[in-house]
């Protein structure tokens, strides 16, 4: 593909999930004014006010650097968002492991039986888990800007 068009759909693609980023922000921040928290399927928007002024603040630099991906200093944004979304991601990937090893409070034991540990990864998951996946695309703009740098100098 003609690093160009690659590059035209990276922006493109990383605009796209930067939308969604702030908007599963913006969706945790009303959560939070209002009290409420919202769960459907496999989604889970907890209410936060900090953690969603981070998400909007991801999602802006991701939006930011999607503009200008052909540059070094935008795809230095959309990396950091993307390190971003990864650290919260793991934060939240960490919590389901960590609640997944102790049992209800009025089960008897110490540890989870394994119908208990199994049940506690079919979800639901916070917006960052479910987003991670997406923003693995990060690698191939990261492994080919060196080589492809030459195409942008005119």
């Amino acid at each position: 593909m003609d690093p160009k068009t690659k590059y035209s759909l990276g922006q493109y693609y990383f605009g796209i999930l930067s939308l969604f980023i702030i908007g599963f922000g913006f969706l945790e921040l009303l959560f939070f004014l209002t009290g409420g928290e919202f769960s459907y399927g496999i989604l889970k928007i907890p209410p936060a006010l900090i953690r969603s002024i981070v998400i909007i603040s991801m999602g802006i630099f991701m939006l930011t650097g999607a503009s200008r991906l052909k540059s070094i200093d935008g795809l230095a944004l959309v990396t950091l968002a993307c390190i971003m979304l990864w650290i919260f991601a793991a934060n939240d990937l960490f919590e389901v492991v960590t609640t997944s090893i102790l049992p209800e409070e009025d089960a008897e034991g110490w540890f989870n039986s394994l119908d208990g540990f199994l049940s506690t990864y079919k979800g639901p998951y916070n917006p960052c888990v479910i987003l991670l996946p997406f923003t693995l695309p990060i690698f191939l703009f990261i492994r080919n800007y060196k080589k492809e740098l030459r195409v942008f100098e005119d």
